[in-house]
């Protein structure tokens, strides 16, 4: 269930920053808009870098238990 839940704030997170940087870059402001993308790409690679040591992690500890 907790998963869901950072599924859910990270996935609202980056939908924001979307539309933050749209509006940024529709006003003018390309300097502000590629620090928004900048963050977005950011929030994303630690997402994805997480999950993989998150399944990796899981899978040692079946192997491990499963071999005790």
């Amino acid at each position: 269930m907790s998963g869901l839940l950072v599924v859910g704030a990270v996935g609202s997170t980056i939908i924001v920053a979307t539309v933050a940087e749209k509006k940024l870059l529709n006003v003018g402001k390309h300097i502000e808009s590629e620090m928004v993308h900048d963050l977005t790409r950011l929030i994303l690679s630690l997402v994805t870098v997480g999950s993989f040591f998150w399944v990796l992690w899981q899978l040692v500890q079946k192997f491990l238990w499963g071999m005790m």
